[in-house]
């Protein structure tokens, strides 16, 4: 099992892939697709990404939502 976190910044992506059987984490940078970034009322924006693996990523933000009480 391999598990993909991205974190979107600035047109482009880092995404580590973490394999949790080996403890080894590798780092590949993905380039934004001009034209696909998607915003949604809800404030959420999503984006889709070319990874040199041949591989297309879609990244969202979700906006920030207040947190009432301690």
């Amino acid at each position: 099992m391999i598990l993909k976190l991205g974190i979107l910044s600035l047109g482009m992506m880092s995404m580590f892939l973490i394999n949790p059987s080996k403890l080894e984490a590798q780092t590949m940078t993905c380039t934004l697709i001009p034209d696909s970034i998607t915003y949604f009322p809800d404030g959420m924006v999503c984006a889709l990404y070319d990874c040199p693996n041949d591989e297309i990523v879609q990244a969202c933000n979700l906006p920030e939502v207040p947190v009432i009480g301690d």
